[in-house]
């Protein structure tokens, strides 16, 4: 068990253990939509997931795993590879 779980506390309050943090407004961020594509420019198409900072709507995408078929119906951004 957790040390915020022993202590009563709820998720809410647990510390972000893994989840985003927006660094202007210093808030967790909050998850907005798994299966979330993002395709690399001329590449494969990797699955993660969308997180929303609830104050300022910066957005990232996290947590990819292996290269995917990319599907019609889940949103997807193409970006390029650095």
């Amino acid at each position: 068990m957790n040390d915020w779980k022993r202590a009563g506390l709820r998720l809410e309050d647990a510390p972000p253990l893994g989840r985003p943090v927006c660094v202007p407004c210093k808030l967790v961020m909050r998850c907005a939509k798994n299966e979330f594509d993002v395709q690399i420019i001329g590449g494969a198409y990797y699955s993660g997931d969308r997180w929303e900072c609830n104050e300022c709507g910066a957005s990232v995408v996290v947590g990819f795993g292996s290269a995917t078929n990319p599907t019609t119906h889940h949103e997807s951004i193409e970006v390029q590879d650095v």
